[in-house]
């Protein structure tokens, strides 16, 4: 999810590009985790899915003004790292989760060792 909305968010003039492509993960992963993004406000999107598809798909747009949000907070390694220790004792986590995460992550760095 991170790395999908810094590709989008390090593209020229606010929008997505054509196509995504991160390390790992084939096109139907990074378009069905574009489509629930989508679903949960992080990103403007076109939905695809046709009923031949075998999962949910979109297309990108670009970023909401929470999906902008949720970028500037988990930017830093140090802090993303921090939030999914935190995430992880938990199993999983919904979007509010996430960014409580964060936020108290990076009150944590700001503090200092």
């Amino acid at each position: 999810m991170r790395k999908i909305l810094l590709a989008i968010e390090a593209h020229p003039h606010g929008h997505a590009p054509n196509r995504i492509d991160i390390d790992g993960y084939d096109q139907e992963a990074i378009q069905y985790h574009i489509f629930i993004m989508g679903e949960g406000d992080l990103l403007r999107v076109s939905k695809t899915t046709t009923m031949q598809s075998s999962s949910p798909s979109a297309i990108a747009h670009g970023l909401t003004w929470k999906g902008h949000e949720f970028v500037e907070a988990a930017r830093q390694d140090t802090i993303w790292n921090r939030a999914k220790s935190l995430v992880g004792k938990a199993g999983a986590a919904t979007l509010p989760v996430w960014m409580e995460a964060l936020t108290k992550a990076a009150i944590e760095a700001m503090k200092g060792p």
